[in-house]
């Protein structure tokens, strides 16, 4: 199974950094508007970084090569260095909307970490596109964390629904 879990982490890299690499998880879309409990948009680009963030961390821990060694401990290195001061308002983004929904920013943040794991061990392009959006985050055409999906928006998973734009 050690095999499977190495194959299934294998990075190419041969592509224009783009951010076609993320997918969604699962349905994430509210059917009621802002005010019934859903994310609106701004809280939603706060939760898609940490879950990001998540991604990438769990991603560079386990993606190995045939060594053993991790393969994207590097670009997470510089990733942290160039979105570190986004990250701190972040936290304090994400501690007000899990406030508001009376949930703990803490357990929100492990549920999170969790679900990475779980990402990890069902999608067979997990290191592929946590490589991908490193690659994406460190272009120089992006300016922003809102400009960098997670590999893999499992907002939807989190108990946590978007609110969709009335018609």
């Amino acid at each position: 199974m050690g095999v499977l879990a190495l194959a299934a982490c294998q990075t190419t890299a041969s592509y224009e950094p783009s951010p076609n690499y993320a997918t969604v998880a699962a349905q994430t879309q509210a059917s009621t508007g802002p005010g019934a409990g859903c994310l609106d948009e701004s809280e939603h680009n706060a939760v898609r970084a940490r879950i990001l963030q998540n991604s990438l961390a769990t991603a560079t821990l386990t993606c190995l090569d045939a060594q053993r060694k991790r393969l994207l401990e590097a670009k997470y290195n510089q990733f942290v260095q160039r979105y570190n001061p986004e990250y701190a308002e972040n936290a304090r983004t994400l501690r007000q909307i899990s406030a508001r929904r009376g949930r703990n920013f803490d357990v929100l943040n492990t549920d999170m970490a969790n679900q990475a794991a779980v990402q990890m061990s069902v999608d067979r392009q997990f290191c592929d596109r946590a490589s991908r959006a490193m690659d994406w985050a460190l272009s120089p055409k992006v300016s922003s964390l809102a400009q960098v999906p997670p590999p893999v928006d499992y907002t939807g998973m989190l108990g946590l629904r978007v609110c969709k734009a009335r018609a």
